[in-house]
This record gives structure tokens, C-alpha cells and sequence, in this order.
């Protein structure tokens, strides 16, 4: 069990760390402490509300169909669950004050969110599960989320863009879909660097910017 704890969280933790590091002015440890318990939290009612209607998915009578459900019920259904994070954890704090302060948040919240879904998967289907969803659902997660987190900021002090966050869902739908559907595994490691190439450009731009006024 300890084992599985680790192999769960400890790489979350590493990819957290990293991308702390890329705010020039870190925000406060409780903080990002706070928000990552926050994004594991929201994996048990988000779990609770995707089993409603996850055995559907298997019912889909064609592919468009399926990638639509999957889409809208895991895509956007854990993308809204990672807000919520955001929301309860740090959105409005003072130190809240940065355009890239919603892109560590965001990531912060998903990669507590991917965290604990790991663990819950090693004890359904194993320990050897979690291993390669360490290494690649972290990231996935994190990318995805910081999509929307760039958008956060920005609605946090002025124009709300939840175009970012349908964009973040529609991503998160197309890589479970890819996984669902048995498609070479070419394109969902594709789909997700280029995920994280763009969010290395919106932290970039986020940090050229400056604190907000």
C-alpha cells in the first residue's frame, strides 16, 4: 500500500515542483498545498458523477457519438472539477495577483486531482497500472488544466474566457478518446506535447507581463 502511495504522488509532487519553479515571484507553499488536496478531493464526487452514465460509453452507436459523450462527461465534467479546486483553494486570495498565478494554480489542482485518480486506479487494477500513468496522465492533466488557468487570470481580474475551458475539455476528451478507442498510441503522446508545448508559450507570455495592476 505504501508503495502505491508513493508510486502515486511522488511523481505528482516532482511535476508540481517543476512547475512552481517557473513563477519568478513562487506563490505561498499553503497555498499551493491547499489547492492540491483541493484537485484530490474533487476526484470522489467527480468519480461519483461519472459513474452515473460511464457504462454508456461502451453503448455508443458510432465513434462521433462516443467521442462527444466522452468529451462532455470526462472532459469537461473533470476540466469544471479542477475549477472547483482552483475556486475553493486560491482564487480569491491576495496572493492571487499574477497573470501566470492561474496556470500554477490550475496545474497545481489538476496534478492533486491526477494524483489521487492514480492511486484509486492501483487499488482497482493493480500497481503496475500506475507506473505509466505517472508518467504520462500527470502531465496530461496538468497540461490541459493550465490551458484554462492562463484564461482564469484573466477572468479573475477582468474578461472571463470559458472558450479556454471548452478548449481544455474538448483536448482531454480527444486523448481519453484515443485511449478508449485502441488508436496508435502515436497520437495521443502527440496531442499531449503538443498540450504542453503550448502551455510552456502561455507560461512564457504569462511571466513577460508582469504583476497585474
Amino acid at each position: 500500500m505504501l508503495l502505491l502511495i508513493l508510486l502515486s504522488f511522488v511523481p505528482g509532487l516532482i511535476w508540481l515542483w517543476y512547475f512552481y519553479r517557473q513563477d519568478p515571484r513562487p506563490e505561498p507553499v499553503s497555498l499551493i498545498g491547499k489547492t492540491f488536496l483541493w484537485g484530490a478531493f474533487f476526484v470522489l464526487p467527480t468519480a461519483a458523477v461519472e459513474s452515473l452514465y460511464s457504462h454508456y460509453f461502451s453503448q455508443a452507436p458510432n465513434p462521433l457519438v462516443l467521442f462527444l459523450m466522452i468529451t462532455l462527461g470526462v472532459g469537461l465534467v473533470e476540466e469544471a472539477a479542477k475549477f472547483g479546486a482552483v475556486w475553493a483553494g486560491a482564487l480569491h486570495s491576495q496572493a492571487f495577483d499574477e497573470p501566470v498565478d492561474g496556470i500554477i494554480y490550475a496545474v497545481t489542482a489538476a496534478l492533486g486531482f491526477a494524483a489521487l485518480e492514480n492511486l484509486l486506479y492501483g487499488l482497482r487494477f493493480g500497481v503496475g497500472v500506475v507506473p505509466a500513468r505517472a508518467l504520462i496522465t500527470l502531465l496530461a492533466h496538468a497540461s490541459f488544466s493550465g490551458i484554462w488557468g492562463a484564461s482564469l487570470t484573466r477572468g479573475r481580474f477582468g474578461r472571463t474566457s470559458w472558450g479556454a475551458l471548452g478548449i481544455a475539455a474538448f483536448l482531454h476528451g480527444a486523448y481519453n478518446f484515443i485511449l478508449a478507442r485502441g488508436l496508435p498510441q502515436f497520437w495521443a503522446v502527440f496531442l499531449l506535447l503538443a498540450s504542453y508545448l503550448y502551455l510552456r508559450q502561455l507560461i512564457r507570455k504569462a511571466t513577460e507581463r508582469g504583476k497585474i495592476k
